[in-house]
């Protein structure tokens, strides 16, 4: 019997094998699906949690652009923008502000108005009243510096309108544009012999397009209020000196009475005429 049962054909057996069929190996191990694979895996979504504790989807495979820009230099390259931002961060310390007071300070000795400006707002602070002296300039740039590196939006309108704040100094001070571009000329040269930005040539030519541009963009403000001061005073002095001429002619009308026409004393009669006519008279 056992002859027997050993002819016979064997049962399946009931128990799964664990190593996998060679169909399904040949199916993993093609192209296609290994293709489909790795993209399902690269696309899927991964939930994160952020601070808050909140889910945040994000996808594992996404670029992000690590490239940042300044507004007030859209022709700066991604690389000139980064030693700003490289530089800033070793510039921007305590004794900075001692820097920027010194610039503010070279340009008093330089010109004469700013000199008498700040001697003013020196008063003033004595005085207890609001002041905009040096210190106050001083820390203003630097925060100035910070909001522009950072890329802050509408920071071209704010420098214009810290020209355009300025016009009012012309007609006391006569302030100018010069005495604006002297002062961008100081703070370009001692800032371009700050440890940090004058290891590297394409740093300091970056921070010199960034100041140029900063004083640019006040200059033009400047400039633009200043003709149109120039124009309202023009228009006054126009209207003062229509006014001048009408009452001087309205004075000389009453002292000169008119007369009839026909009469030796009409307008026609020159003053010569009269003169003959009196010396006729006294010849009578």
């Amino acid at each position: 019997m056992k002859s027997q049962n050993f002819l016979l054909p064997s049962a399946p057996r009931t128990t799964r094998s664990l190593s996998p069929q060679p169909q399904k190996i040949n199916k993993l191990l093609s192209p296609t699906y290994i293709g489909l694979s790795v993209k399902n895996i690269d696309d899927s979504p991964v939930q994160s949690f952020s601070d808050g504790g909140s889910p945040k989807i994000v996808r594992s495979n996404s670029i992000v652009n690590s490239r940042t820009t300044i507004s007030l230099c859209p022709n700066l390259t991604a690389s000139q923008i980064m030693s700003i931002k490289r530089s800033w961060k070793h510039i921007n310390t305590k004794g900075l502000y001692n820097v920027l007071r010194r610039c503010y300070q070279r340009c008093e000795c330089c010109s004469l108005a700013v000199s008498m400006i700040f001697s003013a707002e020196q008063m003033k602070k004595q005085q207890h009243v609001y002041s905009c002296g040096v210190p106050e300039h001083s820390k203003y740039f630097i925060s100035l510096l910070d909001r522009i590196i950072d890329n802050e939006p509408n920071i071209e309108q704010e420098l214009r309108n810290v020209g355009k704040e300025h016009v009012k100094l012309y007609e006391e001070y006569k302030l100018g544009t010069a005495d604006i571009e002297r002062l961008g000329e100081i703070i370009a040269d001692v800032f371009l012999k700050l440890d940090g930005i004058r290891q590297n040539k394409e740093t300091s030519k970056s921070w010199r397009i960034l100041i140029a541009s900063i004083i640019d963009e006040v200059s033009v403000g400047y400039e633009s209020e200043l003709r149109l001061f120039r124009r309202k005073s023009a228009i006054v002095s126009e209207s003062g000196n229509y006014n001048i001429h009408a009452r001087s002619a309205s004075i000389n009308v009453s002292d000169n009475p008119t007369y009839p026409q026909g009469s030796y004393m009409s307008g026609g009669t020159s003053y010569h005429q009269i003169e003959k006519l009196c010396k006729k008279m006294e010849e009578f």
